[in-house]
């Protein structure tokens, strides 16, 4: 689900280019740097 809140969040990380940690894969294939350990977003 692409949400406002995960919208406002993947382009604060953009512009501040922050990575984000995060287990939700809805920020998969987004243009933000993800620390994470789901398999989905690994892929």
């Amino acid at each position: 689900m692409n949400d406002f809140n995960d919208q406002v969040l993947a382009e604060l990380c953009r512009t501040k280019r922050l990575t984000l940690v995060t287990d939700d894969a809805d920020f998969g294939g987004r243009c933000v740097a993800i620390l994470t350990a789901n398999q989905k977003l690994l892929r």
